[in-house]
């Protein structure tokens, strides 16, 4: 979709009904909340808050705080705080959205579920995890009430429930969610759909953290092949299964194709990505480690010396992640020097 002429139509179209029925109209609130849509879709999430800002002020105004298009202006508000990263501003809107709806709808409505769900997203972003858990939990009640076991939508639910599970380390009963997300896809879409692939890989991530490796491997490599099949080998969603299963490779000590399928997502992430991206950081980091562990110390440190440039431009000196590649740098520096020019203390005799 032409996203860039999408706006201009949307933007177009605001003047139009401006025009005939000034800034204060339902109407106009629909032309700024569509404009918010194609902003966020090409990710310009500042100009997209703005807009969907403007449509909440029309909107109470028109129909006041406890209306459901108010509460749809709530939660848009909250989605793109939580792009921005306001997370705590993102939990204030998608609250407010979760109390209107309820007021309206009820506990058991769809649009209930979506409110929680969003309110549990934003909990774990803050690492609030026993409150996203339950937030998310209730989510899913109400959306197998509402749609039954075999839906999207409760699929979505157990997929998320699941990445609550796993910051908490409870990885037995995250594994038990994302399978159920992987048995009802399987279900809904067949074996080779994009989002049957999601579910092998985070169950691949779930079975690397609970150090079974093999399994783990087997579940990365299914990702990856549904991936190849609909996004082709230059895809970030490939280079992603690429970077875990080498992931997976460097834990079960088989370096060398660990950093073959490490330099392979490299590639797709700097011909996608670019240089100076954060994945492709990710990336040099990563090789550097295996590339360590194989003795290669001489790549190694470029490498990490490539990841550290790249995180300082982006995130500044003061970063962990920064301050993890300054240390590989320093480290390998020290092996790369021949041992004998290695400062030691004198023995004294």
């Amino acid at each position: 979709m032409d996203y860039t002429a999408a706006l201009e139509s949307h933007k177009r179209a605001l003047h139009i009904r401006i025009k005939q029925f000034g800034e204060e109209h339902p109407n106009s609130a629909g032309s700024y909340q569509a404009i918010r849509v194609t902003q966020h879709s090409l990710m310009d999430y500042t100009a997209a808050l703005e807009s969907a800002k403007r449509a909440l002020h029309i909107r109470i105004k028109q129909f006041g705080e406890e209306h459901p298009n108010t509460a749809d202006s709530y939660h848009s508000i909250g989605v793109t705080q939580h792009l921005l990263k306001d997370y705590t501003s993102a939990l204030e809107s998608a609250k407010r959205a979760l109390h209107i709806r309820i007021k309206q709808f009820g506990e058991e409505h769809p649009n209930t579920a979506d409110s929680y769900h969003n309110v549990g997203a934003t909990q774990h972003s803050l690492m609030h995890y026993t409150a996203a858990l339950e937030s998310k939990k209730r989510a899913l009640q109400i959306r197998i009430k509402q749609f039954g076991e075999e839906h999207p939508n409760t699929t979505d639910s157990y997929q998320e429930i699941g990445v609550t599970q796993h910051s908490m380390m409870d990885y037995a009963a995250d594994l038990e969610s994302q399978k159920r997300a992987l048995h009802i896809r399987i279900k809904q879409f067949g074996e080779e759909h994009p989002n049957t692939a999601d579910s092998y890989h985070n169950v691949g991530a779930t079975q690397h953290s609970m150090m079974d490796y093999t399994a783990a491997l087997e579940s990365k490599k299914r990702a990856l092949h549904i991936r190849i099949k609909h996004f082709g080998e230059e895809h970030p969603n490939t280079a992603d299964s690429y970077h875990s299963i080498g992931v997976t490779q460097h834990s079960m000590m088989d370096y060398a194709a660990a950093l073959e399928s490490q330099k392979r997502a490299l590639h797709i992430r700097i011909k996608q990505c670019g240089e100076e991206h954060p994945k492709t950081a990710e990336s040099y980091h990563s090789i550097g480690d295996t590339q360590h562990l194989l003795m290669d110390y001489t790549a190694a440190l470029e490498s990490h010396k490539r990841a550290f440039q790249i995180r300082v431009k982006l995130f500044g000196e003061e970063h962990p992640t920064t301050i993890g590649s300054s240390k590989s740098v320093s480290y390998l520096k020290l092996q790369t020097i021949p041992s004998s020019m290695r400062s030691s203390k004198c023995n004294v005799m």
